[in-house]
């Protein structure tokens, strides 16, 4: 496939990372044991947003404070089972609805 992937209205593109899929006690876990993930890195914003002060306005007319608007490059935690996966060369990506992020770790 052609071209760059960008998230539409309200999502962002997460690259997904996996835990290092061992228990605590150092134990290799199989794939099919493993949990879903639930943090990534921040690949691309939705952009169809006018920006109006500090907060985005989407088309709709909803409003989401800017905080979203700075997430790219950023490791974020999100729901586990609200994403919709994909791959794409070699990579595990997600789309991730800005109400499903649940936080994002600071200085990185």
């Amino acid at each position: 496939m052609k071209g760059n992937l960008r998230p539409l209205r309200g999502y962002i593109l997460v690259e997904q990372k996996d835990d290092e899929g061992k228990t605590a006690s150092g134990l290799i876990m199989p794939e099919t044991a493993k949990d879903k993930p639930i943090k990534g890195k921040v690949l691309a914003v939705s952009n169809l947003f006018n920006f109006d002060g500090d907060i985005i306005v989407l088309k709709e007319g909803a409003t989401l404070t800017k905080e979203y608007s700075n997430l790219e490059g950023k490791i974020v935690v999100y729901k586990r089972w609200s994403t919709t996966d994909l791959e794409e060369s070699g990579k595990k990506l997600s789309f991730v609805a800005f109400g499903d992020i649940l936080g994002v770790y600071e200085g990185t």
